[in-house]
């Protein structure tokens, strides 16, 4: 069985279906198991798969994609939760699962086996099954919905095709943009399947084989809709694919569009604007637009070549990195006391950021950057970042495992005691020693040419400017530092903390130095990031974006922030005692 600082004001959208006309975003999630229950055999090609995806998404499509291997249940449906939190209307979503699977032919319930699945489970209350899956999507803002469901007997899920589905028809003549619109236009809830109800599924799926085969090969233009991928699934002759619609689906289609799928040969004004510009200011992240905007560009080779040449901006203007006085960099951090939390200037508080309270800390060093890939290249010997090729940029879809880890083996490298910032350490360096601010670089004002945030008209705040949303992390330092020389502490990734997540943090912890509780479900992180909104930027903020439940639910669901977690937006810099 199986399983410095720059950003050109536009309202365009980077995760978006290519340039087409749409504010909506793509995201997919892929649930993979590999290591079970005693009684279900292992299934190592499952990650393997279910990666290849991922990376074809990633890479060539403008997906925003997170892996969540070995899931539990209640984690898979944890993370459902999540999204249909933060998806918009206009969004598209993709779920991949790839596990094993059970039918209950008696009950006609099917089921996915999470890592946490029993092998003899009477009642089926380990599975996780279809009913309860549809019930979690039901909620789900996103305009589409597509399930992939690469296990056994996963034909149990929804309601068969008896013939092609319900798409809108396509004129030849009709331009890129027309076609993705049309498409987007009703809602659509759809699924495919590796088999029937019946059917068993070979270790080495074909399934995801085809899928892979579909996104690289299939549609027209680089536009692949649903009625292309149950064609190239239709070549899997044993078990038979199928595909069909669930509850919610009204007409709409879902659609995967590749990166170049609408450009052109001729060279747009808006194009020509954003290329004259990044000439003119001849920084990294200006060459970096350009690159994000107009892949298939141009100009592109020129915008490369240039962007090499360009001053770096960790360095200071006559190329020397930006010294601090300590032998390592690092910033000295001088203690003091300060009000920690809710203050009078802050906006947008969750009840986790009360009642405000005064803490006081001994002196401590902090680093002016955020971890880089290719400082955790060096200790770590990998690279595990979603948003890869640039060395600068800080290194994410670390988990705080992962960073205890990369800790162990610098300070063995260094003979040095590096650590996480505490919680409290963290937002008191981020107001600058303690001020009565609203963003980590002593502004009040979130500008997207000062933070790397979601500055899109969706996201606009009484106290943030409308401009782009990068939609990826930027090289640290990119942006002016606050009055402490710390760069980065309002957006580009979350910074984990050592802390353990507390509900009742403000109340019950000590007033000097506080490290939080002593266990817990989850650890804090900080400051927003290149996915969120402004809100999350501010300085006294404690959730996760995917937690923006109204007042009351939020903070008690902050938790899902699990040390294990690994996604393209948390991140962390370093801290030691002096």
């Amino acid at each position: 069985m199986k399983k410095r600082p720059f950003l050109l004001v536009f309202t365009l959208f980077l995760c978006t279906l290519s340039l087409a006309q749409r504010s909506g975003r793509d995201y997919a999630v892929f649930f993979y198991v590999t290591d079970f229950k005693p009684g279900w055999a292992k299934l190592p090609e499952t990650q393997v798969e279910a990666t290849a995806i991922k990376n074809e998404l990633s890479t060539n499509f403008t997906f925003v994609c997170e892996a969540v291997p070995n899931p539990t249940k209640q984690q898979i449906r944890n993370k459902i939760r999540q999204y249909n939190a933060l998806l918009g209307s206009n969004d598209q979503i993709f779920f991949f699962f790839s596990m094993h699977g059970h039918y209950a032919e008696q009950g006609d319930r099917g089921y996915l086996i999470a890592s946490d699945g029993l092998a003899n489970d009477t009642y089926g209350d380990t599975w996780l099954s279809y009913d309860e899956l549809r019930s979690d999507l039901g909620p789900c803002r996103a305009k589409h919905v597509l399930l992939a469901l690469d296990a056994c007997h996963s034909g149990s899920f929804g309601i068969r095709s008896k013939g092609s589905p319900n798409a809108p028809i396509y004129k030849l003549t009709e331009d890129c943009s027309t076609r993705i619109n049309k498409t987007m236009q009703y809602q659509g809830r759809q699924f495919c399947t590796s088999g029937n109800k019946n059917a068993k599924t070979p270790a080495k799926s074909l399934f995801a084989e085809r899928l892979l085969e579909a996104l690289r090969k299939g549609g027209e233009g680089g536009i692949i809709h649903f009625d292309d991928l149950e064609y190239w699934l239709g070549k899997v002759a044993n078990p038979e694919p199928e595909g069909g619609t669930f509850v919610g689906h009204n007409a709409g289609d879902f659609v995967f569009v590749k990166k170049n799928a609408c450009s052109s040969n001729s060279i747009s004004p808006e194009e020509e604007k954003v290329w004259q510009t990044a000439m003119q200011r001849n920084s990294v992240e200006a060459y970096d637009v350009y690159l994000t905007l107009y892949p298939e560009g141009k100009y592109i080779s020129k915008a490369k070549e240039l962007k090499q040449l360009a001053p770096q901006p960790w360095m200071t203007e006559d190329g020397q990195k930006w010294v601090t006085g300590s032998d390592d960099g690092m910033i000295l951090v001088k203690g003091g006391s300060f009000m920690m939390g809710c203050t009078s200037e802050q906006q947008d508080c969750a009840n986790g950021e009360k009642p405000t309270r005064q803490v006081t800390l001994d002196d401590f060093y902090l680093s002016p950057y955020e971890v880089t890939q290719k400082k955790w290249q060096q200790v770590m010997g990998t690279n595990p970042s979603f948003f890869k090729n640039c060395d600068e940029c800080p290194v994410e879809q670390v988990s705080w495992y992962d960073v205890q880890t990369f800790l162990q083996k610098l300070n063995g490298q260094t003979g040095k005691q590096y650590r996480l910032p505490t919680e409290a350490e963290w937002e008191y360096a981020a107001r600058e020693g303690g001020k009565q601010v609203l963003f980590g670089n002593g502004k009040n004002i979130a500008d997207p040419n000062e933070i790397n945030f979601n500055a899109s008209t969706a996201y606009k705040k009484p106290y943030s400017m409308v401009g782009s949303y990068r939609a990826k992390t930027t090289p640290v330092g990119s942006f002016t530092a606050n009055k402490l020389g710390l760069y980065d502490m309002s957006g580009n990734v979350w910074e984990w903390c050592s802390d353990w997540c507390c509900l009742s943090y403000y109340e019950n912890n000590p007033s000097v130095n506080p490290t939080g509780d002593s266990s817990g479900l989850g650890r804090v992180c900080r400051g927003g990031s290149w996915f969120d909104g402004p809100e999350f930027a501010r300085v006294a903020n404690r959730a996760p974006p995917w937690l923006d439940f109204p007042q009351g639910a939020r903070v008690a669901n902050r938790y899902d922030s699990t040390p294990d977690d690994h996604i393209s937006f948390h991140g962390f810099r370093l801290a030691r005692t002096p």
